[in-house]
C-alpha cells in the first residue's frame, strides 16, 4: 500500500479501528478493503478503512451490510479532501462539488465504482473520476 494513501486512511479514521474504534499506531494499522477486493472492491479512498489485525482477520472477505453508506460517506470525503483525480479535461473540481453531494446510491463493476442518483453518474476508478454523466 502506497505510505501517502495509507497516511491519508490513518488521518481521515482518526487513528482508530473502522471497525472497533481501537486507537492504533500507524505500524499497527492494515488497511481493509470494505467491499472485499475479492468480490471486485476497488483500491480507492472509499473502499480503504483503517483496521486492526483482529478485525481485519475476522471481517475477511465478508460484504457489509451497510457498505453502500460507507463507501458514498467515503467518497464525498475524499473529493472534499481533494483526493480524488478528475481524468477528464472538460470537468473542473468545483463543477462537480455539487453534483457530488446529491449521490445517493453505488454500484461495483470490475473494480471501478459507479456513484449516482436519478440525475448523474459518476464513474471511478483508482481514485480518478473516469467519466460523468448529468
Amino acid at each position: 500500500m502506497d505510505k501517502k494513501i495509507k497516511k491519508y486512511i490513518y488521518v481521515r479514521d482518526k487513528e482508530k479501528c473502522y471497525h472497533c474504534g481501537k486507537g492504533l499506531k500507524i505500524s499497527q494499522v492494515n488497511i481493509d478493503h470494505y467491499f472485499p477486493k475479492s468480490k471486485g472492491g476497488s483500491d480507492s479512498y472509499h473502499n480503504l478503512v483503517l483496521s486492526c489485525k483482529k478485525c481485519n482477520k475476522y471481517k475477511s472477505n465478508t460484504v457489509p451490510k451497510d457498505w453502500k453508506a460507507v463507501n458514498i460517506k467515503l467518497f464525498k470525503r475524499a473529493y472534499k479532501d481533494k483526493k480524488m483525480d478528475i481524468a477528464l479535461s472538460k470537468v473542473k473540481y468545483n463543477d462537480l462539488l455539487d453534483k457530488i453531494s446529491e449521490v445517493d446510491n453505488i454500484k461495483m463493476e470490475n473494480r471501478k465504482a459507479i456513484f449516482y442518483n436519478n440525475q448523474i453518474k459518476i464513474e471511478v476508478k483508482d481514485n480518478k473520476i473516469v467519466n460523468y454523466h448529468s
